[in-house]
């Protein structure tokens, strides 16, 4: 109950009111009567152990948003544990990394190295863009699935390729890793996925690539970058789809034609054939 206020009680006349500030409601001390309600009187504020209203500020929870270059950031997806620089550091991060997996262990890896680099000053002088570029870039091709430098560096902000390349030779170096030997599955995987979003046809891209790849380990046969694009073409023309030509898979990768036909004779001499239609509409065995 707070100090007593000037008003009378209609019922018994009494002087003696006061304002119970939980309920919200002027009561008469003397009968109970009930005089005023406020218009929220379902209110129930909490009390501390005096007796007291607790009035509680916001605190950042579920709704509330923090304000930023970025735009505005949920506050309860932002680690509180973490610097406010180095929360939109990850947050940069997680944008570039999601055109290229979901994969939460190569995020939380990302995050890792990012969060030691900082905190080494080995990126300080870098811009977000660059940092998250060179970061996810590593951290992909520490995974066995490496990206372009091309694609990492335009797929969100347009950085610069000769700066994310250098911060990349950093951050090699600080690390002092062997670079495994590639996993062309998730490369065809991510061509296959940029031809076509279909996952008849990307599973399709997987099967040729199982086939030629047991006969590639036994051969002297070093694989181009465009090997992902001539077995999206190889694909293609084993199941007879009409949807996938060589020339969608030009314009999709920005690779020449001649240079996907020109690996795609490669393969073929591997199983003994020259043209591309000898293998159309014919199960590889």
């Amino acid at each position: 109950m707070t100090s007593n206020y000037t008003y009378i009680c209609e019922e018994c006349k009494s002087e003696s009111i006061s304002f119970d500030e939980r309920l919200g409601e002027l009561i008469c001390n003397d009968c109970g009567l009930v005089i005023v309600r406020e218009m929220f009187e379902e209110t129930v504020l909490p009390l501390d152990k005096l007796g007291n209203t607790i009035h509680s500020p916001d605190r950042g929870k579920l709704g509330s948003f923090i304000k930023g270059k970025v735009g505005k950031i949920p506050a309860h997806r932002l680690n509180r544990g973490y610097s406010t620089h180095l929360n939109k550091g990850l947050s940069f991060c997680k944008i570039v990394l999601a055109n290229f997996t979901s994969s939460k262990s190569i995020r939380n890896r990302c995050e890792e190295v990012y969060i030691e680099l900082y905190r080494k000053n080995i990126i300080s002088k870098a811009s977000y863009e660059d940092r998250a570029c060179a970061i996810v870039y590593f951290c992909l091709l520490e995974n066995n699935t490496p990206v372009k430098y091309a694609d990492v560096c335009s797929v969100e902000f347009q950085s610069d390729k000769s700066r994310v390349i250098k911060l990349v030779k950093k951050i090699k170096k600080n690390y002092r890793r062997v670079t495994k030997p590639i996993d062309y599955r998730y490369e065809i995987e991510r061509v296959a996925n940029q031809v076509l979003s279909d996952v008849s046809f990307i599973n399709q891209c997987l099967d040729t690539h199982n086939y030629f790849h047991a006969i590639i380990t036994e051969s002297e046969y070093n694989i181009p970058i465009t090997y992902p694009m001539a077995i999206c073409w190889i694909a293609s023309n084993v199941n007879c789809r009409s949807d996938i030509t060589a020339t969608l898979i030009h314009k999709k990768c920005n690779i020449s034609r001649w240079a996907i036909r020109n690996t795609t004779n490669n393969l073929l001499e591997l199983i003994g054939k020259k043209e591309i239609n000898e293998i159309k509409g014919k199960k590889l065995i």
